[in-house]
């Protein structure tokens, strides 16, 4: 899948750039470092050298006699900046494609295919460019500990995939990236998207794409009832803003629903949750079907979790120390993770299952197996490779989904250990040749000193240490 694009890619750009005399091939090319890319995206908390070890080390045993081709960390970061993330990019635009057929359970309502939109942060290392061109959080207690790039995400809901990224800065707002992945919908999809996402600029950008919004909306828009449908939803017609950034061309009207819930479990009772369509046809589309389908929004939120808990193994901050390095890893994340769930959606076929709950943790390690043991197969065994890792996925126990709820609540709120000032300099870097006690001097203290230092009152009884036995 991925691995044949990048190969195809590469081998057409050098189709184009081939000349006529006979050129050096080098060592590493770039379609190598763009599967060691991808390959750190598998193995995220080992160094780029344990990497490309990793996926190279079986060919260095099945060659012996050839040179090593281990690569130094500097050499590696060379590569990587010299290749840059606009290829990872392109990438995404030209593979990333829906994975879904109307069998697939969940990836359809009706006739229309489901996506969602939503928006995430991901930190990037302390450094001053990095704080330049992305910027960082602050409110009121001051800045954020890491410089944050937003990603806003366009995922197939039936296979949990990524179908297209706008990355930006942490001061851009998440609208402009919901306006740049609005090409990416094609006639008969239906996008789900959370508060703060609405406008009718994008409510009229969908209709003219051929395709319809399902959006929850903020409890003081869209007030005015024009007429009650037959299951107590009703339409209202929203007109242009003067004062929107995204101005729309003319009026549109649009469907309102409004639910509360009776259990804590499920969001706060008596809470009025408000719902925007444009599925106008209360009989075609039921209000309650919109409602149970508005939740599928959720799995955006599991995606996010995916790329960020599983795949990177819960380390916070990329590694990447330039603004170019961090869009190449982020994009490099995001085309492994689709690889990881296009296989998901192959081996859920080969059982009939729903992509959704094949687990995506052994899907990962499974991957990272098939990655090891493709280095040393053969060109015509790997399609066996791949249908054998495929079978691997599907037969790991198949989870059941069911309703789940968190609170937005955290057990440690405090610490007792000062906040690190910013403008305060790092220490100074200890010398090769200096050890611990090249900074050690004895003391030593008269008798008339130590007693200053008891207690006052009762004397000091000696210690018993809490194990030792009692005569």
């Amino acid at each position: 899948m991925i691995v044949s694009e990048i190969l195809t890619a590469c081998q057409q750009q050098k189709a184009l750039n081939t000349p006529a005399k006979k050129t050096r091939v080098r060592g590493c090319t770039p379609e190598a470092m763009m599967l060691f890319q991808l390959s750190c995206s598998l193995w995220r908390r080992r160094s780029q050298e344990q990497v490309w070890q990793e996926i190279s080390s079986e060919l260095t045993e099945l060659h012996p006699r050839l040179p090593d081709t281990r690569l130094c960390s500097a050499a590696l970061s060379r590569q990587r900046e010299r290749l840059g993330s606009e290829p990872f990019r392109q990438l995404i635009e030209r593979c990333c494609q829906p994975l879904c057929d109307q069998q697939t359970p969940g990836a359809f309502y009706h006739h229309l295919r489901v996506m969602a939109v939503d928006g995430t942060f991901f930190d990037a290392p302390d450094t001053p460019e990095n704080a330049r061109a992305f910027g960082r959080a602050r409110n009121q207690y001051g800045q954020g500990a890491y410089p944050q790039a937003r990603a806003v995400l366009l995922m197939e809901v039936g296979s949990r995939a990524i179908m297209n990224v706008s990355l930006g800065n942490f001061h851009r707002s998440e609208m402009h990236g919901v306006v740049d992945l609005l090409p990416s919908l094609r006639p008969g999809m239906l996008l789900l998207g959370d508060r703060g996402i609405f406008s009718l600029f994008v409510a009229e950008r969908v209709s003219q794409l051929g395709a319809d919004i399902l959006f929850r909306i903020k409890k003081n828009q869209l007030l005015t009832i024009e007429k009650r449908c037959s299951d107590g939803s009703y339409l209202t017609t929203v007109s242009p803003s003067s004062s929107s950034h995204y101005r729309a061309s003319e009026p549109q009207t649009l469907r309102v629903i409004e639910y509360q819930v009776s259990d804590a479990r499920c969001g706060k009772p008596g809470e009025i949750f408000r719902l925007v369509t444009s599925l106008l046809d209360e009989t075609l589309y039921p209000m309650q079907e919109l409602i149970a389908l508005y939740r599928q929004r959720w799995g955006i939120e599991l995606m996010i979790r995916e790329q960020k808990v599983t795949l990177q193994e819960q380390k916070r901050v990329v590694r990447s120390r330039k603004p170019d390095g961090v869009k190449q890893e982020l994009y490099a994340l995001f085309l492994t993770h689709y690889a990881v769930r296009g296989w998901m959606k192959e081996a859920a076929s080969l059982i009939q299952e729903d992509p959704r709950r094949i687990s995506c943790s052994n899907a990962i390690e499974q991957v990272r197996r098939g990655v090891r043991r493709s280095m040393i197969y053969a060109p015509e065994n790997q399609e066996h490779l791949h249908t054998r890792m495929v079978f691997h996925i599907s037969q790991e126990g198949v989870r059941q989904e069911k309703m789940r709820m968190n609170y937005r609540e955290v057990k440690r709120v405090h610490s007792k250990y000062k906040p690190k000032k910013r403008e305060r300099k790092a220490p100074r870097a200890f010398e090769k040749e200096e050890t611990y006690l090249s900074f050690v001097e004895t003391v030593i203290r008269e008798q008339a000193e130590l007693d200053k230092e008891k207690p006052s009152g009762k004397p000091a009884r000696e210690a018993i240490p809490k194990h030792s036995a009692m005569a």
